[in-house]
C-alpha cells in the first residue's frame, strides 16, 4: 500500500449531544458553528469537538446544522492548512439521525465518491455497551442484554427493533448502500487484516465491526489511520470510545474539582437509570429536591412555574445543593416530530430556570442528560465554545469549563452527566468527589 503524504490532520468530532466528550482531556468543544470559535479550536491542537445536538432536533433542521458547523469548519481547516478528518458522534444505544447526517457529508466532499464507505461503531465499552458476534448490547444492571430489548429502543423518536448491527443499518440505509460484519476474528488477526478487510470493500459500504473492548477499537483506529494515509476514506459513525481513540486524544486521568459552596444538579433525562440514580444521591445526601411540573411548563402557566421553580432553588442554595428535576412521566406527542418538539419547549424552560438560577453563582452545575447539557451550556451560561478538561470520578462524566477569561456571568466548569451510564451510585459518587459543603452526609 503506497502512503500518501498529506498536510497535517484535523479531526472534526461532529458531537449530536455533548455526552460525547466523555473520555478526552485537553480538547476544544465548539458550541455555535462560527468561524471565531473555530479558529481558537484550530488553536489548540488537533482536534476539535462540535456540539451539533442534532439528536434534539427535526431531520431537516439536523441537516442543516451540520452543513453550517462542516462548512466553518472547512474554511478553518484551509486557513490552517489541515487536512479535515470527519467523525460523526452520535448515541451508543443508537438513537440519532443515521444515515441523515452521513449521507450530507457525502454530499458535501468533493469529489464525490471521496469516501470508500461509512465505518459504524456504536460500542462504549466502559459503559458497557459493545458489539459481539454482530451483536449490539447494553449492560443492565449487571447483565448483558441485546439493544433492541431494552428501553432505549423504545425511544418516541428514534425507535428500533433490530440489535444484530447490519440488521438494524439496513434498516436505515439506502437500497444501493452494501452492509457487511467485521467479524472479532480478522480483528484479532491485527492492524493489517482490518486494512486488507476496509480496502477490499466497493462504494458505498457500511462496515459494523464487532467490538469487544478497548484493544479492539485502538485496532480499528490504528487501521483506519493507516489506510487514510494511503488515500483510501472511511466515514464514522461511533458512539463515544471510537472518536478518542482516532483521534489520539483519550484521558489519561480525571479532573480535581473541589468546591466550597452547595450547587445545582439540572436533571432533563427520562431514563429508568436515572431515576435510579436520583434516588441513590437523594437517600445518601442531605439534597433539596425542585420538581418542575413538565405539564405546566406546556400550558399558559409556563411562566409562574419557572418563577416557582427559581424562586425555591435560589432559597434552598443557601443551605444545601439542589435536585432540578422534570416529573418523571415523560410527556410525548401522537407523532415523532410533535414529541421532538415538546421535549424541545421543556428543555428550554428548563434552561431559562437554571439561567436564573446561575446569577447566584453556585458552587457547580451538573447537567444530567444530553439535550439538558447542551442547553445548559449554550442557552443558561451562554457559552460559544469550551474546554474539556477531562472526566470527573471516571471515563464518563466530561467537565467543561469556559473558553476564556472569568466573565463573571456564571460557574466557570459545567459537569456533563449522561442520561444513561453508570450504575445507580455514579451521582452520588460524583458528588462524594466534588467534597461540596452542604452536601456531606
Amino acid at each position: 500500500m503506497i502512503v500518501l503524504k498529506a498536510p497535517p490532520t484535523w479531526f472534526l468530532i461532529l458531537d449530536d449531544d455533548p455526552t460525547g466528550t466523555q473520555g478526552i482531556a485537553g480538547v476544544p468543544v465548539v458550541i455555535q458553528p462560527s468561524a471565531i470559535a473555530f479558529r481558537w479550536a484550530a488553536e489548540q491542537g488537533g482536534c476539535v469537538y462540535a456540539l451539533t445536538n442534532t439528536r434534539a432536533m427535526a431531520p431537516a433542521l439536523a441537516r442543516d446544522t451540520v452543513t453550517a458547523f462542516v462548512e466553518a469548519a472547512k474554511g478553518i481547516a484551509s486557513e490552517f492548512g489541515r487536512d479535515l478528518v470527519i467523525v460523526n458522534r452520535s448515541d451508543s444505544t443508537l438513537r440519532g439521525h443515521f444515515p441523515l447526517e452521513i449521507e450530507r457529508l457525502q454530499t458535501m466532499t468533493n469529489p464525490l465518491d471521496h469516501y470508500r464507505g461509512c465505518l459504524l461503531v456504536p460500542a462504549f465499552p466502559e459503559a458497557g455497551r459493545v458489539t459481539i458476534e454482530g451483536v449490539h448490547f447494553v449492560r443492565k444492571k449487571g447483565q448483558m442484554v441485546p439493544v433492541a430489548e431494552t428501553e432505549f429502543a423504545t425511544d418516541a423518536t428514534f425507535g428500533f427493533t433490530k440489535s444484530r448491527l447490519t440488521d438494524w443499518a439496513r434498516s436505515r440505509v439506502p437500497g444501493a448502500w452494501r452492509v457487511v460484519h467485521l467479524a472479532s476474528g480478522t480483528i484479532d488477526r491485527g492492524e493489517d487484516a482490518v486494512v486488507e478487510f476496509l480496502d477490499s470493500q466497493v462504494r458505498f459500504t457500511v462496515v459494523c465491526p464487532s467490538v469487544r473492548d478497548d484493544t479492539d477499537l485502538a485496532v480499528l483506529a490504528a487501521a483506519q489511520r493507516q489506510i487514510q494515509r494511503a488515500g483510501v476514506h472511511y466515514l464514522v459513525q461511533a458512539g463515544p470510545a471510537y472518536p478518542r481513540h482516532l483521534a489520539g486524544v483519550t484521558a489519561t486521568g480525571t479532573v480535581v474539582l473541589r468546591v466550597a459552596s452547595p450547587g445545582v444538579i439540572v436533571v432533563g433525562s427520562h431514563t429508568e437509570l436515572t431515576t435510579s440514580q436520583l434516588a441513590h444521591a437523594q437517600a445518601r445526601f442531605d439534597l433539596s429536591t425542585i420538581e418542575i411540573n413538565v405539564a405546566l411548563l406546556l400550558s399558559e402557566s409556563a411562566t409562574e412555574e419557572i418563577d416557582r421553580c427559581v424562586e425555591q432553588a435560589r432559597t434552598a442554595l443557601q443551605h444545601r445543593s439542589v435536585i432540578l428535576v422534570t416529573t418523571r412521566l415523560r410527556q410525548t406527542g401522537s407523532s415523532e416530530a410533535l414529541s421532538l418538539q415538546i421535549a424541545n419547549q421543556v428543555a428550554l424552560a428548563v434552561a431559562e430556570i437554571t439561567r436564573q438560577i446561575a446569577f447566584v453563582r453556585p458552587g457547580f452545575i451538573i447537567s444530567k442528560g444530553g439535550i439538558t447539557s447542551r442547553d445548559v451550556a449554550a442557552v443558561s451560561l451562554g457559552w460559544d465554545a469550551a474546554m474539556v478538561e477531562g472526566p470527573l470520578v471516571d471515563q464518563t462524566l466530561p467537565v467543561w469549563s469556559t473558553a476564556g477569561a472569568e466573565d463573571g456571568a456564571g460557574p466557570q466548569r459545567l459537569v456533563i452527566f449522561p442520561g444513561n451510564v453508570g450504575e445507580e451510585d455514579l451521582l452520588s459518587r460524583a458528588l462524594e468527589h466534588l467534597s461540596v459543603d452542604g452536601i456531606t452526609s
